[in-house]
């Protein structure tokens, strides 16, 4: 692998291709997208915040297909990335619950499963 190869494939972390995700998701008129913040926080007085659920998506939101708003969620992975146990209950659970759930490691892979 050359060095420009192997810098790009460092430099492609969850954070930037979440950040893909969103701005992509979010120039569409007909989709939007929002952060889904989870996990433990410590605040700056030694207290411990729990926030969101295990397993929850990084991002939620709704989608208007044929005129009707439709909820969705995506989960962000960098390239190569895998999902966790309790991602994949998750997954199964908002499926029962008519929620449209995607796995992405790319804007361009968001996109082609959402407008499919």
């Amino acid at each position: 692998m050359e060095e420009a190869e192997w810098l790009g494939a460092q430099l492609m972390t969850e954070s930037n291709v979440s950040k893909q995700i969103r701005l992509a998701v979010n120039g569409r008129p007909d989709m939007r997208i929002f952060r889904y913040q989870s996990g433990k926080y410590q605040l700056i007085d030694g207290r411990w915040v729990v926030a969101g659920f295990t397993g929850a998506p990084d991002f939620m939101g709704w989608q208007i297909r044929n005129g009707v708003p439709e909820f969705i969620a995506i989960e962000v992975k960098r390239p190569g990335g895998r999902i966790r146990p309790e991602q994949i209950q998750w997954r199964k659970f908002a499926a029962s619950q008519g929620v449209r759930s995607i796995i992405a490691d790319s804007a361009e892979s968001a996109l082609s499963q959402l407008l499919n």
